[in-house]
């Protein structure tokens, strides 16, 4: 049995020009033999005049200055408008703003291209003559500042954008939040298309409205969220037109938080004596906090007890956690004296707006006569590797002559993300886990320690090499498609080819952020639509990943997919045998995989179309 590193072929002129030919052959089959899947409208669509705000700055696009995002929003026309878009600077930089037709980032003629501005408003105003999904730019900046300008033609299905949800948000169950989108239609005005908006999780599904009318763009509607605990909410928008034909978006809540929190750790603790003088108050809270309306004067004090002096401090936080709030009072403690910590209900957690503290806390110790000026001391061995992936414990042992306040883990990935993190103890070893690891490289890191009486140290910084496990093919997968590395994402998602009888190691990685959704990989060898128990199925990935061999059982093109997301996370297996004398050219087989795959892909997209809304 080998082994080898599967090929994406995506250099066959001729072969790839055949089997779009053979795709176009298909698609028309297709067309002929299933006119209710496809019917179309044969009414003229009438040019329309459409007109856009943008404001734009190098963290992206908005339609208000308030709303800049990277990509930008999606901006959809019919073939034939006349469109106008009214440009303005956010950061006062100048920018300028193309639609690139052709993909290739340049300036091209026939390609609608604004002026540079920077002070005043800049108009645009142009036809969209090619019917299409392209991207905008600035070409004076590039980077952030991009987005999706849709082209529908007349026998276009509806189309639909969520623009919020926009997969961050952290919202609290029972508040409300408002939902936007955009829509547009080749045949029909907005006023004549049908919206439903629901939303599905873990935790409970329901509907959010509808029917409702659609409206000029922006359309929007509030929700008054479930009183739920969730990390995997989905917000569905479907539209649908006159004639049948029906869009779908989807966008993620990644958190709807229906729980108080509570205080989960207390240091000095309740009751302590003899601390030193010169020490630290630190809390710890169930859940990550707001840490401008925890940390406040009004929410977390220090007094001398029973009615003296408030005391002075300075506040800080174990980001981007903020679960740990620490308060260093600006004075000496006096000796002997005793001390109330102060912890009102006006605390609230991360969400939006935020769930208040499930009860105030108060709480006393008792300074003893010394000051401490003994750091601790950190005892820890770095780990040899972490595999590409996954996430790694860190662990030390952290001792001191008084007593251990808190160790924290600084760390920076191989993309420069840093993250400070606190470590749990157990005795004198502590711990946390490094998150999920995307790319190859090194990270490094380091450990601060401190004790009651504030004395900090901090280990040397480790290196550690990030790195797939040698002779594994390496596939990324999130909702927006499938790649060799988390930069390379597309729909469909690379081809994957081996011969009949040969084997490759997969290691499926699904990631999605903060909060992954879950996903799997199966080979569709029945090229059924869907797992059965002769595919080649993965274990679930959500934020991980799992091992798999693909072997080349049958010879042909097969489909891939995630059996979560079929309409996005799909690509090709192709299996070679072999070739008789004047067969197929592999540049053939090629193209012809790109065709079928697509067939069946379209197959899949037409069934998810057909649900009820």
């Amino acid at each position: 049995m080998s082994t080898r590193t599967p090929r994406l072929r995506i250099d066959a002129p001729v072969g790839f020009l055949l089997g779009i030919s053979l795709l176009l052959a298909v698609a028309v089959a297709a067309l002929a033999a299933s006119p209710a899947d496809f019917a179309l409208s044969a009414r003229p669509h009438p040019a329309a005049a459409r007109s856009f705000p943008l404001f734009g700055s190098l963290a992206g696009w908005g339609t208000t200055s308030g709303s800049i995002s990277s990509p930008g929003p999606t901006l959809a026309v019919v073939l034939g408008d006349e469109v106008t878009i009214t440009l303005n600077s956010a950061d006062g930089r100048p920018h300028n703003w193309l639609l690139d037709y052709d993909g290739d980032t340049n300036e091209d003629a026939g390609e609608p291209l604004s002026n540079v501005f920077s002070g005043s408003p800049e108009v645009l105003t142009f036809t969209a003559t090619t019917a299409g999904t392209f991207t905008y730019w600035c070409t004076v900046h590039f980077g952030s500042m991009f987005g999706a300008f849709v082209v529908l033609a007349p026998e276009d299905p509806p189309f639909a954008s969520l623009s919020m949800p926009d997969g961050v948000q952290r919202w609290t169950g029972g508040s409300t939040h408002r939902i936007w989108w955009n829509l547009s239609d080749a045949q029909d005005p907005n006023s004549a298309l049908v919206v439903y908006v629901n939303y599905s999780s873990s935790a409970g599904s329901g509907p959010i409205a509808g029917p409702l009318a659609g409206t000029s763009n922006p359309n929007h509607l509030d929700w008054s969220l479930p009183a739920i605990d969730a990390t995997d909410v989905v917000v569905n928008l479907t539209v649908i037109d006159t004639g049948g034909r029906k869009a779908f978006e989807e966008a993620l809540v990644p958190v709807i938080d229906s729980t108080a929190p509570q205080l989960s750790g207390r240091f000095p603790g309740s009751g302590a004596t003899d601390v030193p003088r010169s020490a630290i108050v630190m809390i710890t809270f169930s859940e990550g906090m707001n840490p401008s309306a925890t940390g406040s004067p009004s929410t977390v004090a220090l007094r001398e007890d029973p009615a003296g002096p408030w005391i002075p401090g300075t506040v800080s936080w174990d980001g981007p956690a903020n679960t740990v709030l620490t308060f260093d009072p600006l004075p000496t403690l006096a000796a002997s004296a005793s001390y109330r910590v102060f912890v009102n209900a006006s605390a609230r957690d991360e969400s939006d707006p935020g769930n208040p503290l499930a009860s105030a806390d108060s709480w006393t110790f008792t300074a003893g006569a010394t000051v401490d000026t003994t750091a601790p001391v950190i005892a820890h061995v770095p780990p040899g590797s972490i595999p590409l992936g996954e996430g790694l414990e860190i662990a030390a042992t952290v001792t001191d002559d008084g007593a251990v306040a808190s160790v924290r883990l600084n760390w920076t990935d191989p993309t420069g993300a840093n993250l400070n993190l606190s470590m749990s103890a157990s005795g004198d070893r502590y711990s946390t886990l490094i998150p999920q690891q995307l790319y190859a490289g090194t990270v490094s890191y380091f450990l601060v320690a401190v004790d009651a009486g504030g004395n900090a140290v901090r280990n040397p910084t480790a290196t550690v090499p990030v790195a797939a496990p040698p002779g594994v093919v390496v596939l990324f997968g999130n909702l927006r498609g499938w790649g060799f590395s988390p930069d390379s994402l597309s729909t469909p998602g690379p081809t994957l080819t081996l011969s009949e009888g040969e084997s490759i190691e997969l290691l499926i990685i699904g990631y999605g952020g903060a909060f992954p959704v879950r996903h799997d990989f199966y080979v569709d060898w029945d090229r059924n639509g869907a797992p059965g128990p002769g595919d080649t199925v993965s274990a679930d990935v959500r934020g991980n990943s799992t091992r798999l061999t693909l072997r080349g059982e049958h010879v042909g093109t097969f489909t891939y997919f995630c059996a979560y997301h079929p309409s996005t996370m799909f690509g090709a297996v192709v299996v070679t045998g072999a070739s008789p004398a004047g067969g197929l050219d592999p540049l053939l087989l090629g193209g012809i995989g790109v065709a079928a795959v697509a067939v069946v892909a379209g197959v899949v997209l037409l069934r998810r179309r057909g649900k009820s809304p």
